[in-house]
Order: C-alpha cells, then structure tokens, then sequence
C-alpha cells in the first residue's frame, strides 16, 4: 500500500531511458532556477530515482540531432552548462533538436519505458520551428501500438536566449527571455507504467 492507501505496483518495462535535450536554449533554465524552483534540475536529479522506485532501471540518453548512446552517469554532465555549450560549438554533433526522429526511435523500442525532457523547440532541417504538430506521425504509432503517452507542462524560470526564432519567410532571430518558459515532459509506456510514474514522480516532484 502507498501513503495515499492506494496499492503500487512494479513497472513492466525492465528499462527506462530518460532522453534529455541538450539543445542550447535548456541552458536557460539552468540558468533560471531560482531559490528552490529550479525545475530542470529536480528532473535530472530525481528522475532516475523515481524510476528505480517504480522497479525499473534507469539510463540517461542526451539529444541534440542525433541520440547519444544511453549510459547510467550523465547526470552529472547536464548539470553542467559546459555541456550544452559544447553542442552548440559543434564538438561532436550538431544540436538543434529532431524530436520527430527521436519519437521514431521510442516508436520502435516497445519494450522501455521513455522519458523525454524538452523544449519543444524542434527543428527539421528544411522546415519552420513546428512544435509537437510535426509529432504527430510518430505519436500515433506510439498509441496504435497500444502504448500511452503522458505530457507534463511545467511553467519554468528561464534566463537565457531563445535561437531561431521565425520571424517571417525564412529569416529567423535569437531573443533574449527572463521570466518563464514552458519545459515539457513526455512519458511514453504502457497505460498501467503511466499510472504508476505518475505515482511515483507526484511524490518526488509534486510541485510540479
């Protein structure tokens, strides 16, 4: 039984693979922690443990174009600004974020638990900045395949530039934001997993 007299269970997926963007512009919500609200920070830091406490293993996978190999000890790299500057400087891959391949990869992996850690601020080379309706084909394969998806908005400090605006035709502009900026969480697992990280990440990260 759990604090709240409901009954928990052990996840079905053996592995989870937290995939998290690396893409500069998550520099800004390093950067905009403040005091305790500091959001990105709790899900680098708890994620895994909310994973392991739902029977499950947990690896990390940063993203920018292309998925790093997932392995257990990045956490401490995404903690770092460092890291998303690297990818922004080009050394070793470039960083604007293809969130429809990755969503292809989930796709095909029925067999994990993923959690995705993002901006939604996606990129296809040859097209606008289009957000999660670019998503659509990948997500519906998720579903069809009679997994479910679970999307958390949290209301983020940020301080930090936005790149690649539209600003109209194809010409795009980077602005500079402090306040808040929407960080996303997508849980893609099977309908039973969902009900049970729910569970598990209200008790880790309630104030979200």
């Amino acid at each position: 039984e759990t604090d709240d007299g409901s009954r928990s269970r052990e996840m079905e997926a053996p592995r989870a693979v937290l995939y998290f963007d690396r893409s500069v512009c998550m520099l800004g919500y390093l950067n905009g922690g403040v005091d305790e609200n500091r959001p990105l920070e709790v899900l680098i830091n708890n994620l895994s443990g909310v994973i392991s406490r739902s029977g499950s293993e947990a690896v990390y996978a940063p993203f920018g174009r292309r998925i790093e190999t997932p392995r257990a000890d990045a956490r401490n790299a995404l903690l770092e600004p460092k890291f998303y500057l690297d990818c922004k400087n080009g050394k070793g891959q470039s960083c604007d974020s293809n969130l429809r391949s990755l969503f292809e990869q989930i796709s095909d992996q029925s067999d994990e638990l993923a959690v995705v850690v993002t901006d939604l601020w996606y990129e296809e080379e040859g097209n606008e900045r289009a957000g999660a309706v670019a998503l659509q084909d990948a997500l519906t394969e998720v579903l069809v395949s009679g997994r479910s998806v679970s999307i958390y908005g949290i209301d983020a400090p940020f301080n930090g530039p936005i790149y690649d605006v539209p600003a109209g035709g194809n010409s795009v502009k980077t602005v500079r934001h402090q306040g808040t900026h929407p960080l996303y969480l997508f849980v893609v697992v099977t309908k039973g997993d969902v009900f049970e990280f729910d569970r598990q990440l209200s008790k880790t990260v309630g104030v979200f």
